[in-house]
């Protein structure tokens, strides 16, 4: 259960992550961490 929310959570933190990889790839590694 906890890990299907963490898909979702995961879900928009990839699509944020993958418009600051275009711009910082060296900040998007801090947010998965």
């Amino acid at each position: 259960m906890k890990n299907r929310r963490l898909s979702r959570k995961e879900r928009k933190m990839r699509s944020k992550v993958n418009q600051s990889k275009s711009k910082q790839p060296p900040i998007w590694p801090f947010m998965m961490v």
